[in-house]
């Protein structure tokens, strides 16, 4: 996956605690062929082109000086390849494109709402989605569109976009001449003939698969496709060959790997061209994610690019001139990430490698990054490097917090963990944060509710909890801290939330439910309600991450079986695109806890559009995350 979806997942894992207090990520995106990058402005009035190097910037367009269609402000932008033109999102539905040539913004289309848009390469055609259905926009003949598909489901998604488990996602990409657009839903690929408008079924090999990735090569007339079988231990990718004139295409498996538990959707999705005739991918192997080299028409192995007792963790991109793949890794510490390069050779240089989270954005020429720094106790710093070796150009900018706002590690009777409370505030409210951020800095939404006069506090659980427990020992280690914080932090017991997403989302629902909960409200996002349908191996591993030593050890953990009464109010919100943790299972809990009269707010969050740059549905949530603690607030 490419760094933009890297950060929208990153979002959905964090997302009920991520506030940022300035703003301050620049995200420069990637301008024409050279090294230039173009930006929003801080107010989004405007969009900047600066040079990677010289840092030397200019003013591509007001957004109120366009012609036909002036905007006051854009929430996010995406340029097509060739620079000649920009997707302006001015609502969660509501997308212009503006040429440069003529100055002109013209609505993407007046016939209904738009997601997820994406250019072809040349610029002049937009496919974006409706309801489910595939449209393309034709700029070059009068804004004329075109519906490609008319079986609209929520499993077709655009660009480099990864549902990241049970097969709800699927991808639109154009072919590299722009003659086709290859598009995958329900375990199908499509090919549709742009000029002609028919669609062919490139039928693969193997059925009742998840498709993780496509690529297209730099033939133009061969894509690669990469799937997991449905019981996530096999994987296999099969190139497809576009054969003239009827678009009949030779479909043949290029390579096969089984794992004795699990592979991951995430290293499903890690895959590259190289050059003409090669391609990489992850790989795992005793245990450990390592960069293999394939040939691009035998599918054999040619060799291992990284190995050893680490895994690799992103595949950033390939430069062409330097024969070099950039990667992040954990090598520098299990805790950390750093950025890395290396050379078809295995020749390995680190860039960015400093103890923390190091992110990186490369330019389209691949001579420099913008990094993304931060660690557990240094706000986000984000600069320009090289990518020869890694050299600080120059700062951006950096995350800052009040000097007002007090951040102290506790042990709250036993239970450590941390509270982040403003100077002189009399009798807080309380609001447990249930997420471990023990390496990554987050100057987010737990700082401004500090600001607002709340206290936070976030638990480091416990050990060895298994089954259901793994729930239930972290919510009573919450409640526990809880308790103490208002007997000797003079917090106010009658207004105590409660914020969790995901596996931190049963965690709540196992404090709400809980018989001695003091929990005025909980708010959470994409919960885990019931484990019969989630893997355990799956769940280890992201146990591991998320909860320290905590397992899960194969057994039942249902909260829809298991409800029986709840203590306060719950906001329960989940993503419509969200494909790790299934939202039947969350309109299954809320249906249940109806049923004993339980005080339950349920909201659907649409899909965004994660091939643009900004999040609405970001900015969505902490609204309704703000209004659910004051409304309820005594």
């Amino acid at each position: 996956m490419d760094l933009f979806m890297r950060k929208f997942f990153l979002l959905m894992a964090m997302v009920a605690y991520g506030w940022a207090a300035q703003a301050a990520d620049p995200m420069l995106v990637p301008f024409g062929k050279g090294g230039e990058y173009a930006r929003l402005s801080a107010d989004k009035r405007m969009l900047l082109r600066g040079n990677y190097q010289t840092g030397r910037e200019d003013t591509l367009v007001v957004f109120q000086q366009m012609k036909v269609n002036p905007l006051d402000r854009v929430e996010a932008f995406s340029v097509s390849a060739n620079g000649g033109r920009v997707l302006l999102r001015y609502s969660d539905r509501n997308h212009y494109v503006y040429t440069f040539a003529t100055r002109r913004c013209e609505k993407l289309s007046a016939k209904g709402a738009q997601s997820q848009p994406i250019f072809s390469h040349d610029g002049n055609l937009v496919a974006f989605l409706r309801q489910g259905d595939v449209y393309l926009t034709d700029l070059q003949r009068g804004m004329r569109e075109t519906r490609v598909t008319s079986d609209g489901t929520a499993a077709v998604a655009t660009g480099n976009y990864v549902v990241q488990a049970y097969g709800t996602g699927a991808y639109i990409m154009f072919s590299p001449d722009d003659q086709y657009v290859v598009y995958a839903k329900n375990h199908h690929t499509y090919l549709y003939n742009v000029k002609e408008g028919w669609v062919y079924d490139a039928l693969l090999p193997d059925q009742d698969i998840f498709i993780t990735r496509i690529l297209w090569t730099n033939s133009g007339r061969d894509f690669l496709v990469a799937y997991l079988h449905r019981e996530q231990k096999r994987m296999s990718v099969v190139k497809v060959s576009i054969k003239d004139p009827a678009a009949k295409t030779v479909v043949r498996k290029l390579y096969s790997y089984a794992e004795g538990k699990y592979i991951s959707p995430e290293n499903a999705s890690e895959m590259l061209v190289v050059g003409h005739n090669r391609f990489v991918l992850l790989e795992n192997s005793e245990g450990f994610n390592r960069i293999k080299l394939f040939d691009l028409e035998s599918g054999k192995s040619v060799s291992t690019l990284v190995s050893g007792k680490f895994d690799v963790t992103d595949l950033y991109g390939y430069d062409e001139k330097t024969q070099s793949v950039f990667y992040q890794s954990d090598e520098n510490g299990r805790e950390n990430r750093g950025v890395y390069r290396v050379t078809i050779n295995g020749q390995k240089t680190p860039l960015a490698v400093e103890e923390g989270t190091n992110s990186a954005l490369f330019s389209n020429d691949y001579k420099h990054f913008e990094l993304s720094y931060s660690n557990r106790t240094t706000p986000h710093i984000y600069s320009v490097r090289s990518a020869a070796d890694g050299k600080e150009l120059r700062e951006l900018s950096r995350d800052t917090f009040s000097d007002d706002i007090v951040r102290e590690e506790m042990d709250f009777d036993g239970c450590k963990g941390w509270v982040l409370y403003k100077k002189g505030a009399q009798k807080p409210q309380l609001v447990l944060s249930v997420e471990d951020h023990r390496n990554q800095w987050m100057q987010d939404i737990a700082y401004y509710l500090a600001g607002q006069g709340s206290m936070v506090a976030r638990v480091y659980p416990n050990k060895k909890a298994k089954g259901l427990s793994i729930f239930t020992v972290a919510a009573e280690d919450y409640l526990k801290a809880a308790a103490w914080l208002i007997r000797h932090q003079n917090c106010d017991g009658k207004n105590v939330f409660m914020l969790g997403n995901r596996l931190s989302g049963g965690v709540v629902l196992a404090a709400l439910l809980h018989e001695k909960s003091i929990i005025s409200g909980g708010v959470i996002i994409s919960p885990v309600t019931d484990l019969v349908s989630h893997k355990s191996e799956e769940l280890e591993q992201m146990l591991k991450q998320e909860q320290g030593e905590i397992t899960f050890d194969g057994r039942v953990a249902n909260f829809v079986a298991k409800a029986g009464h709840m203590n306060g109010k719950l906001l329960l919100m989940h993503a419509m695109n969200d494909g790790f943790f299934s939202a039947e299972n969350t309109y299954r809990m809320v249906d249940k806890l109806k049923t004993i009269g339980a005080d339950v707010q349920m909201q659907v969050l649409p899909a965004s559009d994660e091939s643009m740059t900004g999040s609405q549905l970001q900015s969505t949530l902490y609204t309704n995350i703000l209004r659910f603690i004051k409304l309820n607030s005594k």
